[in-house]
C-alpha cells in the first residue's frame, strides 16, 4: 500500500514539473526570449553564426557603396576633355599684319580642358599664346614715332624720332578664354560624327611689345586687355575618344598691343585660325 502511495506521490510530483516547465517554455516565446540562449555553449554558438552571417554579407554591401562612390566620378569624366592646338594668327593695331608692303602671318599654340554638358553646348577653358608682327598701314608710313613714345607729323630736332614706314612691332600676347561651344548641326542629326558650331568667348590678355628698327629695339612695353569674340568651326570624331576641330574667329582686345600710340587707327583685333586634337577622358 505504501509503495503505491509513493508511486503515485512520484508520477504527480514529475506531472506538475512538466507542466510548469512547458508554461515556462511558452512564457518566453511569447515574450521573445530565447530560450536557448540560457545554455552558454548554445549561446556562443548562435553568436558565432550570426557574426559569420554578416561577414559574408558586408563585402557586396561595400562593393555597391564603393561602385556608387566611383560611379559618380567616372560618369563627370566621360564628359569631360582636353585638348591642344595651333595655328596662324593676324592682328591690327596701331600696325597691323596687312602692313603697306607685305603680309606678316604670324602663329598661335593653345591648351585647351572643357566640358560636354550635352549633345548641343560644351564650355571650355583655353590657354593661348600669340606671337605677331606688326607693320604700319600705308596711310602712316610718314609719321614719326619720337622717343617720349608719342606720334608727330615731322621728327623732333633734339629728340630721336623713327618714321613709321622703318618700323615693325613685335607682339606677343598670352590669354586665358572661356568659351560656350553650340553644335549646331546637332539640332538635325544627334548621332553624326560631324559638328558645326559657334563659339562665343571672353578673354583676360596680356601683351608685350617690342617696336623695332632694322632689328634695333626702339621702345617696348606692357599692357593688360579684356577681349570678347566668336569662333566658328568644324569637328570630326575619328573614334570615341579622339576628334579633330578646325577653328577660325576674330577677338577684339581693349588697347593697343603694337606698344604705339593709340591715335588714328582705335580698333584693336586679333584674327586666329587653328586645327586642335580634342581626347576625350
Amino acid at each position: 500500500m505504501k509503495k503505491k502511495m509513493l508511486t503515485m506521490f512520484v508520477l504527480l510530483v514529475t506531472a506538475m514539473s512538466g507542466v510548469r516547465a512547458q508554461q515556462a517554455i511558452d512564457g518566453a516565446a511569447d515574450n521573445g526570449v530565447n530560450f536557448a540562449t540560457h545554455d552558454p555553449m548554445i549561446a556562443e554558438y548562435l553568436q558565432t553564426a550570426e557574426r559569420s552571417d554578416q561577414e559574408l554579407k558586408s563585402p557586396s554591401t561595400h562593393a555597391v557603396e564603393e561602385t556608387a562612390i566611383v560611379a559618380i566620378p567616372t560618369k563627370l569624366l566621360s564628359r569631360m576633355y582636353i585638348g591642344f592646338g595651333s595655328g596662324l594668327s593676324f592682328g591690327r593695331s596701331t600696325f597691323a599684319s596687312f602692313s603697306m608692303d607685305k603680309t606678316h602671318p604670324g602663329f598661335n599654340v593653345n591648351v585647351l580642358g572643357g566640358y560636354k554638358i550635352n549633345k548641343l553646348l560644351s564650355a571650355e577653358l583655353s590657354l593661348d599664346y600669340t606671337r605677331m608682327t606688326l607693320g604700319t598701314y600705308d596711310c602712316c608710313q610718314n609719321l614719326w614715332l619720337g622717343e617720349d613714345g608719342n606720334r608727330y607729323f615731322a621728327p623732333l630736332s633734339g629728340m630721336k624720332s623713327f618714321k613709321y614706314s622703318n618700323l615693325t612691332s613685335i607682339a606677343n600676347l598670352l590669354g586665358l578664354g572661356a568659351h560656350l561651344n553650340i553644335d549646331l548641326l546637332s539640332l538635325w542629326n544627334k548621332d553624326s560624327k560631324w559638328s558645326a558650331f559657334v563659339s562665343p568667348a571672353i578673354y583676360g590678355v596680356y601683351s608685350n611689345a617690342d617696336v623695332k628698327q632694322s632689328g634695333v629695339e626702339v621702345r617696348t612695353a606692357s599692357n593688360l586687355h579684356f577681349g570678347t569674340g566668336i569662333d566658328l568651326g568644324v569637328g570630326y570624331m575619328i573614334n570615341p575618344k579622339v576628334s579633330l576641330r578646325l577653328t577660325t574667329g576674330i577677338n577684339y582686345l581693349t588697347g593697343a598691343i603694337d606698344a604705339l600710340p593709340r591715335e588714328e587707327h582705335k580698333t584693336t583685333y586679333m584674327w586666329n585660325s587653328g586645327l586642335k586634337l580634342i581626347y576625350k577622358l
